[in-house]
Protein backbone atom coordinates (compact mmCIF):
# COMPACT_ATOMS: atom_id res chain seq x y z
CA UNK A 1 0.00 0.00 0.00
CA UNK A 2 2.78 2.07 1.08
CA UNK A 3 4.79 1.72 -2.26
CA UNK A 4 1.76 2.12 -3.81
CA UNK A 5 1.02 5.64 -2.66
CA UNK A 6 4.87 6.54 -3.22
CA UNK A 7 4.18 6.37 -6.53
CA UNK A 8 0.92 7.46 -7.12
CA UNK A 9 1.45 10.10 -5.54
CA UNK A 10 5.03 10.65 -7.49
CA UNK A 11 4.06 10.22 -11.30
CA UNK A 12 0.69 11.67 -10.75
CA UNK A 13 2.57 15.28 -9.85
CA UNK A 14 1.08 18.19 -12.52
CA UNK A 15 4.30 20.12 -12.57
CA UNK A 16 6.65 19.79 -15.08
CA UNK A 17 9.76 17.93 -13.88
CA UNK A 18 12.82 20.49 -12.77
CA UNK A 19 16.05 20.29 -14.32
CA UNK A 20 18.11 19.95 -11.16
CA UNK A 21 20.28 16.62 -10.75
CA UNK A 22 18.06 14.05 -8.12
CA UNK A 23 20.09 11.67 -6.12
CA UNK A 24 17.09 9.28 -4.96
CA UNK A 25 18.02 6.75 -1.80
CA UNK A 26 16.66 3.78 -0.59
CA UNK A 27 17.70 1.92 2.36
CA UNK A 28 18.49 -1.87 1.56
CA UNK A 29 16.11 -3.76 4.28
CA UNK A 30 13.22 -0.86 3.63
CA UNK A 31 9.65 -2.65 5.12
CA UNK A 32 7.67 -0.06 2.91
CA UNK A 33 9.19 0.19 -0.55
CA UNK A 34 10.89 -2.21 -2.52
CA UNK A 35 13.46 -1.73 -3.62
CA UNK A 36 13.51 -0.29 -6.77
CA UNK A 37 10.69 1.96 -5.62
CA UNK A 38 13.23 5.15 -6.18
CA UNK A 39 12.93 5.15 -10.00
CA UNK A 40 9.67 6.59 -10.13
CA UNK A 41 11.54 10.08 -9.18
CA UNK A 42 13.84 9.48 -12.35
CA UNK A 43 10.50 11.40 -14.17
CA UNK A 44 10.66 14.57 -11.62
CA UNK A 45 14.09 16.14 -13.12
CA UNK A 46 15.11 16.42 -16.91
CA UNK A 47 18.76 16.64 -15.29
CA UNK A 48 21.25 13.91 -14.41
CA UNK A 49 19.59 11.35 -11.79
CA UNK A 50 20.70 8.46 -10.04
CA UNK A 51 19.55 5.81 -7.36
CA UNK A 52 21.93 4.29 -4.10
CA UNK A 53 21.04 2.18 -1.98
CA UNK A 54 22.69 2.45 1.53
CA UNK A 55 22.29 0.07 5.27
CA UNK A 56 19.24 0.63 6.66
CA UNK A 57 15.26 0.30 6.64
CA UNK A 58 12.61 3.01 5.58
CA UNK A 59 14.82 5.61 7.82
CA UNK A 60 18.02 4.82 6.38
CA UNK A 61 18.81 8.35 5.62
CA UNK A 62 18.52 9.88 8.91
CA UNK A 63 19.65 5.94 10.73
CA UNK A 64 22.98 5.86 8.42
CA UNK A 65 24.29 9.69 8.39
CA UNK A 66 27.64 8.40 7.47
CA UNK A 67 26.64 6.21 4.50
CA UNK A 68 23.68 9.33 3.25
CA UNK A 69 26.86 12.11 3.91
CA UNK A 70 28.69 9.34 1.17
CA UNK A 71 26.32 9.51 -1.46
CA UNK A 72 25.66 13.37 -1.61
CA UNK A 73 29.38 13.34 -1.25
CA UNK A 74 29.41 11.12 -4.19
CA UNK A 75 26.56 12.58 -6.22
CA UNK A 76 28.18 16.29 -6.07
CA UNK A 77 31.87 14.57 -7.35
CA UNK A 78 29.77 13.39 -10.19
CA UNK A 79 28.06 16.44 -11.45
CA UNK A 80 31.62 18.09 -11.13
CA UNK A 81 33.33 15.53 -12.68
CA UNK A 82 35.23 14.76 -10.20
CA UNK A 83 37.33 11.24 -9.51
CA UNK A 84 35.06 9.91 -6.46
CA UNK A 85 38.76 9.69 -4.53
CA UNK A 86 38.95 13.35 -4.73
CA UNK A 87 37.77 14.44 -1.39
CA UNK A 88 40.09 17.16 -0.76
CA UNK A 89 39.17 18.81 -4.21
CA UNK A 90 35.44 18.72 -3.49
CA UNK A 91 35.98 20.84 -0.62
CA UNK A 92 38.14 23.17 -2.01
CA UNK A 93 35.64 23.18 -4.83
CA UNK A 94 33.19 23.75 -2.54
CA UNK A 95 34.45 26.39 0.23
CA UNK A 96 37.45 27.80 -1.99
CA UNK A 97 40.71 28.10 -0.59
CA UNK A 98 42.28 25.60 1.97
CA UNK A 99 40.04 22.26 2.95
CA UNK A 100 37.83 22.44 6.69
CA UNK A 101 38.48 19.04 7.36
CA UNK A 102 40.67 16.22 6.69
Amino acid sequence: VVATAHQTLVADNDRAPLSVPITAVEGSEDPLLPSGSMEVWAARTTGPFRTATIAGTHAAPLDNPADMAAEVTSALKALLGMPTDSHTELQRHLYGGTPCMK
